[in-house]
């Protein structure tokens, strides 16, 4: 454990014993969202549902959820606060949270360790389990599938878990959860381009199909988990259309766009070795004369680094135009096995940005794929904006 999460841990080790009575309260909900990948696109879904049918509902604005964000969150806490002010410590010991508020928290990224920290002390309400990667890149499968076998133990009498039909390892994590409570409550759904379907057991509880709506299967993924969740508290689906109506995903997440005859597919949250594999695929899926991707290197990447580059190398052969933001080292590693890779540093990110411009031909696909530090969201916005502008011309 780094410093810096050693002190993270130890203020809210302090913090949750001074305030335990606030952060253990029985008319709190707590909804726990863990995987490898779609937790946030899931947590704001199932937010933005439960706020539509009038319910209050507390999700932290930013991601990543450590021990502090948790504490926070029990607390009512949702805007960022400085713990050596007098302003944040003030915070801290009058925060309350709203009655029967439902609290929505990540847990169990693959890299992080915090799951038992929480289990240790609270229990979930409703677990909605994402997609995982079976791939080892930061921490063993084995330690991982512990943490999620133990946030499911630790689940309320009755508490389902939610799954989507589609998540690359359903037999895994059906297993898991069949292993790790035997009176589990497994509630799974199955959205598909034309209905939501709904079953528990052996029996389907609702089929829902929407008057429209065209998704891509990521935020397919995060509507169903949140339809899922109504119907559990409702019995019903009703407001199921206001939610998918009203839907708009986060701007700094997977975003597909076609304006003037080029598509941009960008994803600039972070990239860990899952997701850009998924965001590869996906882009490889969809029909392009021609296709240029942007990529960063990979982050947090602790196991078998090389191999993993090795993989993304494999996925880059169908592109045409190939650019890369990164450590030199990270840049080899591509390097070796495709060639075509070009580098290009932050300053050169406009020169980018006008070269893609002119060779972008009808049915170009540009895809974007990157870790927020590497700050690329701009520029994808730039090639978005310079698609619009030729649709018009």
């Amino acid at each position: 454990m780094s410093f810096r999460n050693a002190l993270i841990r130890i203020a809210a080790d302090v913090i949750f014993l001074v305030r335990k009575g606030s952060c253990t309260r029985n008319d709190l909900k707590i909804l726990v969202f863990s995987g490898t990948a779609g937790k946030t696109l899931a947590r704001l879904a199932v937010r933005h549902a439960l706020s539509q049918s009038g319910r209050t509902v507390i999700a932290l604005p930013y991601g990543y959820t450590n021990e502090l964000g948790i504490v926070l969150a029990l607390l009512g806490i949702e805007e960022p606060i400085r713990l050596h002010s007098l302003r944040g410590l003030f915070r801290v010991l009058t925060g309350t949270a709203p009655k029967d508020a439902y609290v929505c928290i990540e847990l169990g990224a693959d890299w992080r360790s915090d799951t038992t920290w929480f289990t240790d002390r609270l229990a979930p309400h409703m677990v909605f389990l994402t997609d995982l990667d079976t791939v080892e890149w930061a921490r063993p499968l084995r330690d991982i599938l512990e943490d999620k076998g133990r946030l499911l133990a630790a689940l309320s009498p009755e508490g389902p878990v939610i799954l989507g039909r589609a998540n690359p390892s359903l037999a895994t994590l059906r297993s898991l959860a069949r292993t790790s409570a035997s009176d589990v409550r497994l509630v799974e759904f199955d959205f598909s381009d034309r209905e939501v379907e709904i079953l528990e057991g052996d029996s389907t509880r609702a089929v829902f199909r929407p008057r429209h709506g065209s998704f891509i299967p990521a935020h397919r993924e995060a509507l169903g988990h949140a339809i899922t969740c109504l119907l559990i508290l409702t019995n019903g689906t009703g407001g199921a259309q206001e939610v998918i109506d009203t839907y708009e995903p986060p701007s700094d997440r997977i975003r597909v766009s076609l304006q003037g005859g080029i598509t941009v597919v960008s994803d600039t949250y972070k990239a860990v070795p899952y997701c850009v594999r998924s965001t590869l695929q996906y882009a490889l899926s969809l029909p392009a004369r021609r296709r240029i991707v942007v990529l960063s290197a990979m982050h947090p990447l602790l196991l078998d680094v090389q191999g993993h580059y090795a993989r993304i190398a494999e996925l880059l052969q169908d592109f045409d135009e190939l650019y890369f933001v990164g450590p030199e080292r990270a840049f080899g590693f591509l390097r070796a096995h495709e060639p075509r890779l070009q580098r290009v540093r932050p300053s050169g990110y406009a020169a980018l940005a006008e070269k893609i411009r002119m060779s972008a031909v009808q049915g170009t696909q540009v895809t974007i794929k990157a870790a927020g530090r590497y700050r690329l969201a701009p520029l994808a916005e730039q090639i978005r904006l310079q698609a619009e502008r030729r649709a018009v011309l």
